[in-house]
């Protein structure tokens, strides 16, 4: 039996490859769309609720890379983005950034925002998101591509450290 050659370090790097083929998708309808339906998809949720997004277009991203990759997917099918937080183990909660790393934002309330950082340049994080929009809220109409500021960061998720 052969050993798949690859390592979660593989998956985040080819999930980030994942999420900026996303960028330019948009609704058609509110929490809707085509492809924002396969990211609902991806963590089980039903479309037709209308619900958020963000957390769900991370896990669509790292679910393809596994696929691709033939591995399983470390995060878990969860929609919600401080439950993401609470359910990441330990060693993969950090609080200095990496390429490639999911990062988690408290909007307060129970709510979040989160999405995959690309680079840290100039004390910003740039990202692809899911759920946003061009000023960075937390329910937006599509995936872009964003510069957030570090102070605003909960923390970071590095899949890459998991066992």
């Amino acid at each position: 039996m052969a050993t798949n050659p690859f390592t979660y370090q593989d998956l985040k790097e080819r999930a980030l490859e994942i999420a900026l083929t996303q960028v330019g998708v948009r609704e058609s309808s509110r929490n809707r769309g085509r492809q924002v339906d396969k990211y609902h998809l991806a963590c089980g949720a039903d479309p037709a609720k209308r619900e958020a997004w963000c957390v769900r277009f991370v896990r669509y991203c790292y679910q393809e890379a596994a696929d691709i990759l033939d591995m399983r997917s470390p995060l878990p099918r969860t929609s919600g983005v401080l439950r993401l937080w609470e359910l990441a183990p330990d060693i993969v909660r950090v609080k200095e950034l990496g390429p490639c790393d999911i990062f988690i934002i408290d909007k307060g309330g129970g709510k979040g925002h989160a999405g995959i950082v690309e680079m840290n340049s100039n004390h910003e994080v740039h990202t692809v998101e899911g759920n946003t929009d061009y000023g960075g809220e937390r329910e937006g109409d599509g995936v872009y591509y964003r510069k957030r500021k570090i102070g605003e960061i909960l923390g970071f998720l590095d899949y890459g450290r998991y066992k």
